[in-house]
């Protein structure tokens, strides 16, 4: 059978829907084209299965898409042949690609093998571009003279394809319209290079200029730079700022300084004495309207001072006014500062005495009758206090503190004499007749225990101050109360010892021929023992009486008992003897014995005395009178005067000098205060001008811009 029958049945049979391509592709059907290559040629590797290559024979491009776009012109963007081996046997498909193929995207292209077979189907992928721009672009623009334009300063527009995938051609700008402020310009960016391209992965810079008119200023706008290959146009924003030459600053400094001299030199005098004399009638009259809401004392210290300024003012000598307006100002601060401390002490001292009066305590009688005294001060400096005579209220309350210590100091001293001589009479031997001896010798012991709260003031002076004013008084309550407490146990004792001598004979009392002199003996004990528990606020009154009526208690034991017994009896002498050592209970015992005709051996009936006292709490100290040393001597401290140079003589040069440096200063500062941010326009000229005009070029004007500067920082 000849070749070419053989070929055109298996060609037949290949058309036929049940049979599978003669070529298939080795590595897929989706093709990326390369971007950075120079050459656009495919090569794609195929297995071809009972196919051979005709000579001559190409395969035909059908058609090519891009999603659901067909254009009939894209198919001359591609052309295939075939590469191929010994025997006509295709290896691989290679397919040409246009330079016009340039917009990024996935074009479907169908190859036609050859009539009746199955058709190959390509992916062609032309990636997108990447183009990466400057963040900003600042354009500067300088004009020497108004009207006339322009040195200009473009800083370059590099770019830069980042993908690598792809290159970038036929760039294109498409501006909007630039903005100063919200008023639009006429003027645009442009590109000067319409063939500029940029190959994939490499940097590129544009060439770029200016057209329209910018006017003074800054001027913003944006614009979107657009090529086939990139996915999305790429914006760029960019600032034109024009502005006239620095010197042109120099030049409204110039202007502003010598106007503002010009002005001030004339007008500043009368400025400065009318300012002066406004500034002392302000204060003058502050003075005036207010003198009488403050006490004696703020108006004899403002008084010279408020008269040397209503002299002064009369006056055209401005540095005196000024002068006088200052020291009046000063003095009314310093002396309403004094009034409010003044106010405040005598306030703080007025609450600390109220409060220390109303504080609930007790204290002995003598005490509470200088606390009232000092209540009335209290009152008397409230009052005074309402009427804003502070110094007053401060004299009053002093007065009223250093009484009170004085006579806290002199009082508890006096009492508590009083209440030591009483207590020594009640607790010593020799002196507590009528007292039965186990009551006074216990009642010595429980005095000898609590030394501290029985002797708590001191002979120290007391300083007028409220922390010890009531330490004091605590000192004086603490006290008074625990020695109200031993004269309680004192009593309690007492009564004790009375319901032990009661038992003695109260079996036999109605074999007592005289029963009525051991009550009248109760009667007299038991008073003199209320009147001991209730000495301790007062107990000088009870000191005094008190060695006479325990010589009366005496008697009255010696007579209640003795009455009782038959007056030639064995046993008197010993039951005297048991009267004289104020064994009262065993003198009782051997009364009731006598009575009843009961013969006992001196001792036998001895009651059990209790060794204790019964059981009651004393007060707790709190703390020891205390006093300080003094408050340590005052040191004045001399601050030295400030010497002044004479400068006289050199006035007129040294103003002169003075004026040249200041005049330097002042147009170095407003230059480099304001070049920076100088843009040519009408408005940044007024505002060096303006500045510079309104400095105050003087001595005093300096000095004043000086401290303002200090105080900002």
């Amino acid at each position: 059978m000849p070749l070419k029958l053989l070929l055109a049945l298996l060609l037949v049979a290949g058309a036929t829907p049940a049979q599978d391509a003669p070529v298939k592709l080795d590595n897929g059907n989706t093709i990326q084209l390369c971007g950075a290559c120079s050459s656009r040629t495919i090569r794609v590797a195929v297995t071809a299965t009972n196919f051979a290559i005709e000579k001559g024979e190409r395969p035909e491009v059908l058609e090519v898409s891009s999603g659901n776009v067909r254009e009939k012109a894209w198919k001359e963007w591609f052309t295939a042949s075939w590469e191929a081996a010994a025997g006509a046997v295709p290896v691989a498909l290679t397919l040409t690609v246009s330079d016009n193929l340039r917009k990024a995207g996935t074009y479907d292209v169908v190859i036609l093998l050859r009539q009746k077979l199955p058709r190959l189907k390509l992916q062609i992928v032309q990636a997108a571009a990447q183009l990466d721009v400057p963040e900003k672009l600042l354009i500067e623009r300088t004009q020497f003279f108004p009207g006339v334009c322009c040195d200009v300063v473009l800083p370059p527009l590099s770019v830069r394809e980042s993908t690598g995938a792809s290159r970038v051609s036929d760039i294109r700008f498409f501006s909007k319209q630039p903005v100063q402020g919200s008023a639009g310009v006429s003027g645009s960016l442009i590109s000067t290079d319409p063939n500029v391209a940029v190959e994939a992965g490499e940097p590129k810079t544009i060439a770029y200029g200016l057209q329209g008119d910018f006017p003074r200023g800054t001027v913003t706008g944006s614009l979107k730079i657009v090529a086939p290959q990139l996915a999305q146009p790429v914006a760029l924003t960019y600032e034109v700022r024009t502005k006239l030459h620095d010197a042109w600053v120099l030049l409204a400094i110039g202007l502003g300084l010598g106007l503002g001299f010009v002005v001030r030199d004339r007008m500043q005098r009368r400025i400065q004495l009318a300012q002066a004399r406004a500034q002392a009638d302000d204060i003058a009259s502050q003075v005036a309207d207010h003198l009488a809401d403050y006490d004696a004392t703020v108006k004899a210290e403002v008084h010279d001072t408020h008269n040397n300024l209503i002299a002064a003012a009369t006056g055209s000598d401005t540095a005196a006014i000024t002068s006088s307006a200052d020291a009046l100002r000063e003095k009314w601060k310093a002396a309403l500062e004094k009034f409010q401390q003044r106010r405040s002490d005598a306030g703080k001292l007025a609450r600390d005495l109220d409060e220390l009066l109303l504080a609930p305590r007790t204290v002995p009688a003598q005490v509470g009758a200088s606390l009232a005294k000092a209540r009335g001060s209290a009152a008397l400096a409230n009052s005074l206090l309402g009427q804003h005579k502070a110094d007053e209220a401060l004299v009053t309350l002093n007065s009223a503190y250093q009484i009170l210590a004085q006579e806290l100091r002199n009082v508890g001293l006096s009492w508590q004499n009083s209440a030591q001589g009483l207590q020594r009479l009640l607790a010593e031997p020799e002196t507590a007749g009528g007292i039965p001896a186990v009551v006074q010798s216990q009642f010595a012991a429980l005095l000898k225990n609590a030394p501290p709260e029985l002797d708590r003031i001191k002979n120290d002076p007391i300083k007028p101050e409220i922390p010890l004013i009531k330490q004091a008084l605590e000192d004086l309550s603490t006290e008074l109360r625990s020695f109200a407490e031993i004269l309680l146990q004192f009593k309690l004792r007492g009564e004790t010892e009375w319901a032990l001598f009661e038992s003695t004979w109260i079996a036999s009392a109605a074999k007592l021929p005289d029963r009525d002199k051991l009550e009248a003996l109760r009667r007299e004990f038991s008073q003199l023992l209320s009147e001991v528990s209730a000495a301790a606020a007062d107990p000088a009154a009870l000191r005094e009486a008190l060695p006479k009526r325990l010589g009366n208690l005496q008697q009255s034991w010696e007579t209640g008992i003795v009455s009782q017994l038959p007056p030639n009896h064995a046993n008197l002498k010993d039951v005297r003897d048991l009267l004289v050592a104020r064994k009262f209970v065993e003198a009782g015992t051997k009364m009731a014995a006598i009575v009843n005709n009961v013969q006992v051996k001196w001792g036998d009936a001895q009651m059990q005395e209790p060794d204790k006292w019964p059981s009651a709490s004393l007060a707790a100290p709190t703390s020891h009178f205390i006093t300080l040393f003094g408050t340590p001597e005052e040191r004045s401290a001399a601050i030295p005067g400030l010497p002044r140079v004479a400068i006289e003589q050199q006035l007129r040069s040294a103003q002169l000098m003075q004026f040249a440096v200041v005049l330097a200063l002042m147009a170095l500062w407003a230059f480099s205060s304001y070049v920076k941010d100088f843009d040519g326009t009408f408005r940044a000229l007024l505002a060096p001008f303006f500045a510079t005009f309104l400095l105050d070029i003087s001595v005093e004007g300096l000095k004043g811009q000086l401290k303002g500067k200090k105080g900002e920082a």
